[in-house]
């Protein structure tokens, strides 16, 4: 099964009554089930799928559904029998009183799921599979919104996929797809709603208590296997085991998660990788793995060529990905009609596979170009406007006259004295690999308390957020007594924080001038970082950071 919410912000929607494209709603009010209200009062279940003219939008129609009848067996709703099941029995809506009526012209969001069957499969030891979906209401029970009947064999109407799904070993080649209301939508449009209006809510219309859905409550997914199919009343009659039930959260809880595709800025290639609130995705695995889960990640690149106005596939590259999610994957594609080819595009499905629960998490990025012939089976070399000639260099050295020197003079010495500005003498601020503790203005090893640390070169760390940081740092070096001595830094307005981008590029951050928040006579440096750089450093592979004198005196965050 395979869950794909509403696309955001242009999700799949159809109004009720009036528009391009209508889809309307069916209740079918069953009192074969009874289900215990929040009041402890039994109530007939309720059923909800769309108008059966509206099957090719939604396939969630009579048309593939079947009612419960008893705890364990189902018979089918097929509108195009003479006498529809629901026409037939007097526990059930009949057809001329199903549709509901919407006072108003509603605009309904909508969810898709997929079935997915392996390769080769058709149920041949079942006689059927049926799904359900389920919301529950606020008068505490269950509204199915969708009950649909996967039948044995090849009468279903399915769908092939041209790109088969992989999991593990198995492929799934063809699909069953429907449309169900989104029960997230419904419940913000009901709880925005003002109270004249809620009654004209999808929430209110169709729950069974009039009063919406429980907010935030997971829907509820069953399958049931058919074990045999009998007569009942000239019906066809679903006698099944209720095997498996998921919970699905009504959003989508891995929004966060994405997949970018980009042509590199190092070289003729492209990058791809996944992303967590548009960083690597290092952190989001490590922490899921920490805690019981176990994700890794695969990654297909397909090639499409268009030659004229077809789009042809190419090539396809597949990878698994086990390790190094802090850095971007290269790739080089080869387009064979570069020639021809009017333009390519590059189709990047990465998936976060966890192999605990069997779950995946799938996210589609796409590259486009409207120039094939730069990633041709040649690279394409750099056409200049002119010739580049050849130049030739002598060193030629001219005839001049001897120069004599008299055997008791040598030449005299001429001093060349070199000045050199020395910041801090680094041997002297850190000559060790251990940090320099210091305890009530002592240098020690084991002061029995909690010391300052002053850590030497290479064993800082500083944490960045996403957000304005702000650091401040000191500056010791041991004294001949070993007692910790502050280090006059003099000017700091030089002093910058610097990082290496993915680049190998510089970007230096300038000290703060302000001397209340840092005095540069008592060893002290601060900095600032706003949110638009901290970003862009929370994105380098290059973790470390450096405190410089000097560099380039303007900012650079490019």
């Amino acid at each position: 099964m395979e869950y794909m919410y509403a696309d955001q912000p242009n999700p799949e929607s159809y109004p009720v009554n009036t528009g391009g494209t209508t889809v309307g709603f069916n209740k079918l009010v069953n009192n074969f089930i009874k289900q215990t209200d929040s009041s402890a009062n039994l109530v007939p279940s309720v059923q909800i799928y769309n108008l059966d003219g509206d099957d090719l939008i939604t396939r969630n129609t009579a048309n593939n559904s079947v009612v419960q009848i008893t705890p364990n067996s189902f018979v089918t709703l097929d509108p195009n029998l003479i006498v529809p099941f629901n026409d037939f029995s007097n526990q059930l809506t009949p057809t001329s009183q199903l549709e509901i009526n919407f006072p108003g012209n509603i605009v309904v969001v909508y969810d898709s799921i997929k079935y997915h069957l392996v390769a080769g499969y058709n149920l041949s030891n079942l006689d059927g599979v049926i799904i359900n979906l389920k919301y529950q209401d606020a008068n505490n029970t269950f509204v199915t919104f969708s009950q649909i009947l996967i039948q044995k064999g090849t009468q279903q109407d399915y769908t092939f996929n041209p790109t088969p799904l992989k999991v593990g070993s198995n492929i799934y080649d063809r699909y069953f797809e429907i449309k169900v209301p989104s029960l997230k939508d419904m419940n913000d449009k009901y709880q925005s709603a003002p109270s004249s209006f809620k009654d004209e809510t999808l929430a209110y219309l169709t729950g069974s208590g009039d009063k919406g859905y429980i907010y935030g409550v997971p829907m509820r997914l069953e399958v049931w296997y058919v074990r045999n199919k009998t007569d009942y009343n000239g019906y066809e009659k679903y006698d099944s085991e209720l095997v498996s039930t998921l919970s699905i959260e009504i959003e989508d809880p891995f929004s966060n998660i994405g997949a970018v595709i980009k042509e590199s800025e190092a070289g003729q290639f492209f990058e791809y990788f996944a992303t967590d609130n548009e960083g690597f995705i290092e952190d989001f695995i490590y922490f899921q793995n920490s805690i019981g889960n176990n994700y890794y990640l695969t990654h297909q690149i397909e090639t499409l060529e268009q030659i004229g106005e077809a789009f042809i596939t190419t090539n396809t590259f597949q990878t698994i990905q086990t390790n190094g999610y802090d850095a971007p994957n290269y790739y080089r594609p080869i387009i064979r009609n570069a020639s021809s080819a009017v333009s390519f595009v590059l189709r990047y499905t990465m998936t976060l596979y966890n192999t605990v629960d069997k779950s995946s998490v799938v996210r589609i990025g796409t590259y486009s170009s409207a120039n094939p012939s730069q990633w041709g089976t040649n690279i394409q070399p750099i056409a200049l406007s002119t010739f580049p000639q050849v130049q030739k260099i002598y060193n030629r050295i001219y005839s001049q006259s001897a120069l004599n020197v008299s055997g008791n003079q040598g030449p005299t010495p001429k001093t060349i004295i070199k000045n050199t500005n020395i910041f801090i003498d680094q041997q002297a601020v850190s000559a060790t690999t251990v940090p320099l503790l210091i305890y009530n203005d002592t240098v020690t090893e084991n002061p029995g308390a909690v010391p300052t640390v002053a850590q030497p070169s290479g064993k800082m760390s500083i944490d960045v957020t996403p957000f304005d940081n702000f650091y401040k740092f000191k500056f010791y070096k041991s004294g001949a007594d070993g007692s910790p001595v502050v280090i006059d830094l003099g000017d700091t307005s030089k002093f910058k924080l610097a990082f290496l981008d993915n680049t190998g590029k510089k970007l230096y951050i300038p000290s703060l001038s302000d001397k209340n928040i840092a005095n540069p006579a008592n060893g002290e440096v601060a900095f600032r970082i706003d949110d638009s750089i901290s970003t862009k450093v929370l994105r380098f592979r290059d973790k470390r950071f450096f405190i410089t004198d000097g560099g380039d005196n303007s900012q650079k965050n490019d």
